[in-house]
């Protein structure tokens, strides 16, 4: 009988399975912190419950961080969408797309990094120009480009909320893979077919041909996929912004506030840092840290 897992199959778990398919010393390393994401291999924080009759021992293994891993990102991605709502004008939003031919594609995946700069200067040149022209709008516009490959949306909110879903977005998440038969080394995941009005479906591929698709989307080393322009380019930004508000009688927004992420995670989880996963009092204490890299042990 086959060995399938049929519940919580995770990118992990296939790679672990299946390997690299991609010789990229690049890539290589990208799989490597995958599999290594919150295991010992990784280094972990140890904690114990504070209550006597608990005495609970825990182990919170460390993140790998990087932007291609499913399980890392959200609170990340979250801070993002807090710092562009705060941005945000009394004003209308859109939603442009820039597409290339799909015969580029096989350019595309040899020059990567080239490529994609040149779409990002491309379609920030189209903007920039035509809101020049008084033509149009005769002033200087604000974007924000994310390089992504899906689309549609609603008001000022959604056009915030909706890159932000993709500044942290990996290839896959591990919500839609459905199954992982490790015998047959088949990988099945959910999909939306556009082509027929969007319904979800199920499809099934060779492990290799899976983790192949999955390092297409590796994308190259220390490259930026969101970038701003206009009255949003990073240098400035603030003032630019509280400039147009005076300009509209409108009050300054409020310089960022830092949330804790313990602050976030019982925001988003309902859950303490410090609570302990037996007792569930909010008693766990911080013993030690383990930094296998560095081979060293911090005691509190």
């Amino acid at each position: 009988m086959a060995a399938q897992t049929k519940a919580a199959t995770t990118m992990q778990q296939i790679l672990t399975g299946c390997g690299s398919v991609a010789p990229h010393p690049h890539v290589a390393k990208v799989r490597q912190q995958l599999l290594k994401c919150r295991t010992a291999a990784n280094g972990y924080h140890l904690y114990q419950c504070g209550d006597n009759d608990c005495r609970h021992v825990a182990y919170q293994y460390h993140s790998c961080r990087n932007r291609h891993c499913p399980p890392c990102g959200a609170l990340k991605k979250e801070e993002w969408v807090e710092a562009r709502r705060l941005e945000l004008l009394p004003i209308k939003y859109y939603h442009v797309v820039f597409t290339l031919p799909h015969e580029l594609n096989s350019i595309i995946m040899g020059n990567r990094a080239a490529l994609f700069k040149l779409l990002f200067d491309a379609s920030a040149q189209t903007l920039l120009t035509f809101g020049a022209d008084t033509q149009y709008l005769g002033a200087t516009p604000g974007i924000i480009s994310v390089l992504h490959t899906w689309a549609c949306f609603g008001g000022p909110e959604q056009v915030i909320e909706y890159p932000g879903r993709y500044t942290h977005k990996v290839a896959i998440s591990n919500h839609r893979l459905q199954a992982y038969d490790t015998v047959a080394h088949k990988v099945t995941f959910e999909y939306k077919d556009y082509t027929d009005g969007g319904k979800q479906k199920q499809m099934v591929l060779h492990d290799i041909g899976f983790v192949r698709r999955f390092e297409q989307h590796i994308l190259p080393h220390r490259f930026t996929k969101i970038r701003s322009y206009g009255y949003l380019s990073n240098r400035g930004r603030r003032e630019r912004v509280n400039q147009i508000l005076k300009t509209m009688d409108q009050p300054p927004h409020p310089p960022p506030i830092k949330i804790p992420w313990q602050v976030r995670l019982l925001e988003r989880y309902g859950k303490q840092a410090n609570e302990c996963p037996c007792c569930h009092q909010p008693t766990l204490r911080l013993i030690a840290v383990v930094h296998p890299k560095a081979g060293r042990i911090e005691s509190d």
